[in-house]
């Protein structure tokens, strides 16, 4: 078979791209707990996430108090294998203390005064006072965007460094260096 080279380079130059671009594996990628705070990341083979971070009573993580469950997409860049970006669609609060649900309840926090023990509340883009009881703070909205980076070495996922001028709400603002302190470790897949 006698190929014609020009053909050849546009099939490598089309494909090579698709190759390059780095991306998570799909499975569950899950934080030890640390203060308290355990974290795990579901990533589909269709680039859907779902994350969710677990708050607990007790540092060892064995006393769930509430998490947050926020799903979402992600998408990878072309020109560079660290960049991801984070498309936000909807974000879950649950409460598993009754201590909590009287607190929220009375306090109406993200405007709800209906909250019920282990039953998620949709708080995508609501204001809540969740963790200073003196300030309301905005979650995000379906449709915004975060802007961040990645690395994966071996079973190991990392992000990027957050900072007052690298908070990833812009291109522009996305992060510049990996955080090796917070830390996922996969541990399975689908």
């Amino acid at each position: 078979m006698n190929l014609n080279p020009k053909t050849v380079l546009l099939v490598i130059s089309l494909w090579l791209p698709l190759v390059c671009q780095a991306q998570i594996t799909s499975g569950l990628w899950t934080t030890n707990c640390k203060d308290g705070l355990k974290k795990e990341q579901i990533y589909e083979n269709n680039n859907r996430i779902v994350s969710t971070e677990n708050f607990h009573s007790d540092q060892t993580c064995q006393n769930r108090s509430f998490s947050f469950q926020t799903i979402g997409q992600v998408s990878y860049y072309e020109e560079s294998d660290q960049f991801i970006d984070f498309l936000y669609y909807e974000i879950f609060l649950t409460l598993f203390k009754q201590e909590l649900i009287l607190d929220f309840n009375q306090r109406k926090v993200c405007g709800i005064s209906d909250w019920k023990l282990s039953q998620p509340q949709n708080i995508t883009g609501l204001k809540c006072a969740i963790f200073n009881i003196g300030k309301e703070t905005k979650i995000p909205s379906a449709g915004e965007i975060k802007y961040g980076i990645f690395q994966m070495n071996q079973n190991k996922l990392y992000y990027g460094q957050l900072s007052k001028e690298f908070n990833s709400t812009t291109p522009e603002r996305r992060p510049m260096q990996i955080n090796f302190l917070t830390e996922y470790i996969f541990q399975n897949s689908f």
